[in-house]
């Protein structure tokens, strides 16, 4: 089944928020500091309504698919967020669709690079990262956070 990868409308954020929340504590048992820092991100984000900062949905049949979003770190570096497919969506290549879509932003953007945050626990997307091009470029050891001791990881794509 097709997927409709469109910017985000009134109510995708929340859904975003509650989505991240759910899904990260069902799959990794993180705590309710989780979803209120994705909350606290989205706010950060989208408060300055900056144009470049672009938040999208996938959406299948069935609903709500995925999400990713984009914002600019600086002159020459966007920002990835909120990269998230639902389970019953995944293996059907959305996630790399959801990345072409940042990707691109960012390169019209006249980003040269593309960043992101992630955990040394969430072990699919970081081969998702890899896969995709993403390089490590920074750790923080040891973090204890959302009820969990891991690792704190930047990557950073050239595009």
């Amino acid at each position: 089944m097709e997927d409709l990868i469109r910017c985000a409308g009134p109510g995708d954020m929340g859904w975003v928020i509650g989505a991240h929340g759910r899904e990260y504590g069902r799959e990794f048992g993180f705590d309710g500091e989780f979803e209120l820092g994705i909350a606290a991100k989205m706010v950060a984000v989208f408060q300055g309504k900056e144009p470049f900062n672009t938040l999208w949905v996938a959406r299948e049949k069935e609903g709500r698919a995925g999400s990713v979003a984009v914002s600019r770190k600086s002159e020459t570096t966007a920002f990835l967020n909120f990269l998230l497919v639902l389970p019953q969506f995944r293996g059907r290549g959305l996630a790399r669709r959801l990345l072409d879509r940042a990707a691109d932003h960012a390169r019209a953007g006249q980003c040269q690079w593309l960043e992101l945050e992630t955990y040394s626990i969430l072990t699919s997307a970081r081969c998702l990262y890899a896969d995709y091009g993403f390089e490590k470029i920074e750790v923080n050891e040891g973090m204890r956070r959302f009820g969990h001791t891991f690792d704190q990881e930047f990557w950073r794509l050239a595009l």
